[in-house]
């Protein structure tokens, strides 16, 4: 039986684990700096999220996992250029460059406001692009880098990134302002749950809004990077959502999700 979609305003209570000899230090140490506890060997009781320290990785276990939770990783990517997910014919590359062939094009400085599990901002560093990947949940980074660091040891997808992705922990309304401008800022404001009843989202984003808390709101957030981005300011939506803010200078549609583009000197 699943369990209800948890409110993403509300995060759920965390525990770490080290099912592996040899990274029981480690879990402690996360278990001091985050302030979770250690539950090494205890049932992972309903509503309870446990980081799991495994050999090479960490998973996210929830009361409904039996023998393996969710891997946080970018193994699953395809990382040759030009096809699959990084063919520029793909929505999300086409928000970002603004092009619709194949080529590479020039490539631009982006930063990812909303980085979460890094997905998109792998995506773009892949393509060509210097991404920094912000993300204010420190469980969140924890698993975010933890991922990054696997990828650039991997031996194909270590050289596709290219040392293109930079993973910084912080809330972007403030680090916006502590970084350089760049190109591009890119906001992907999570689907609302209480507007999805028919079927939950898969596991991952279950987690992702298990392990948030209430930030600053988009609002804000889409003014300061839209006072920040030299070129645009990209927001995702669910295809059928209203846009954040009115009145997307461009809109490149996709099935699943849509991207509002808004240029400096909109009058928002």
């Amino acid at each position: 039986m699943n369990e209800e979609p948890p409110n993403p305003t509300t995060p759920r209570p965390v525990s770490v684990e080290s099912r592996n000899g040899a990274r029981e230090e480690e879990a402690s140490s996360i278990s001091r700096r985050l302030g979770i506890p250690m539950r090494g060997g205890k049932k992972i009781e309903p509503g309870e999220i446990r980081l799991v320290l495994l050999e090479d990785r960490i998973e996210v276990w929830d009361s409904t996992s039996r023998r393996k939770g969710a891997r946080v990783d970018f193994s699953g990517i395809d990382v040759r250029t030009g096809s699959g997910n990084l063919s520029r014919q793909q929505p999300l590359a086409r928000a970002i460059s603004g092009r619709s062939d194949r080529r590479l094009g020039t490539p631009l400085s982006v930063i990812d406001a909303t980085a979460g599990f890094g997905h998109d901002a792998f995506m773009l560093a892949c393509m060509g692009h210097d991404v920094i990947a912000v993300e204010r949940e420190p469980l969140v980074h924890l698993l975010l880098e933890d991922s990054h660091t696997r990828a650039v040891a991997d031996p194909e997808l270590g050289p596709a990134l290219g040392g293109r992705l930079r993973v910084v922990h912080g809330e972007s309304t403030t680090k916006l302002l502590d970084l350089d401008p760049v190109d591009v800022i890119y906001l992907d404001p999570m689907f609302d749950l209480s507007k999805r009843s028919s079927a939950l989202p898969k596991k991952r984003a279950q987690l992702l809004r298990a392990l948030v808390s209430e930030g600053s709101g988009d609002r804000e957030l889409f003014h300061i990077a839209l006072s920040r981005a030299r070129k645009r300011v990209v927001v995702k939506r669910a295809s059928g959502d209203p846009p954040l803010m009115p009145t997307p200078d461009l809109q490149v549609p996709g099935k699943i999700a849509r991207y509002d583009i808004y240029l400096p000197g909109s009058s928002i």
